[in-house]
């Protein structure tokens, strides 16, 4: 039959994200200022002390021990999936990152997966930039954390 339509999951804004990362980091004074530095002034200190308290759930889950018990053989999969903090860590750059949808061969042992950010690059200039990521998949036709994925909506 047809695929199924994609979720639709609502956009964070990236500048209320970046003015908590950099609170965290100690660059401002307060979630006014943080959020007003990265050109999104704001009403609420919530809207910026939300995403520092995944933040720093995301800095405890990094420090976590990798593999929990009764994790199976799942730890490998779970570890290639690229998580905001690691995008911010190791891609600083990337911003307005969209992933999507798994698309599978109809032989089942290849898919692809198109993502698109708008980058920063060094000078300070934006700009758009996409690729295509080629998947080689095990016999069973998914990767081992496809179907968890699917279900959370969660495709990075």
């Amino acid at each position: 039959g047809p695929p199924a339509p994609a979720q639709r999951t609502k956009k964070a804004d990236w500048r209320l994200v970046a003015a908590a990362q950099a609170m965290l980091h100690g660059a401002h004074s307060d979630e006014f200022a943080a959020a007003e530095a990265m050109g999104k002034p704001i009403k609420q200190r919530s809207k910026v002390s939300n995403w520092l308290d995944k933040l720093r759930e995301l800095e405890r889950m990094r420090a976590a021990p990798r593999s929990q018990p009764g994790s199976g053989g799942s730890a490998a999969g779970s570890s290639l999936l690229v998580q905001p903090g690691w995008v911010d860590e190791h891609a600083p750059g990337v911003q307005q990152l969209s992933v999507s949808a798994l698309v599978v061969s109809p032989g089942k042992q290849h898919a692809t997966r198109s993502i698109s950010a708008v980058v920063t690059t060094p000078l300070g200039t934006k700009r758009p930039a996409s690729a295509t990521v080629d998947y080689t998949l095990p016999p069973d036709g998914e990767p081992a954390s496809a179907a968890k994925r699917s279900r959370s909506g969660q495709w990075i």
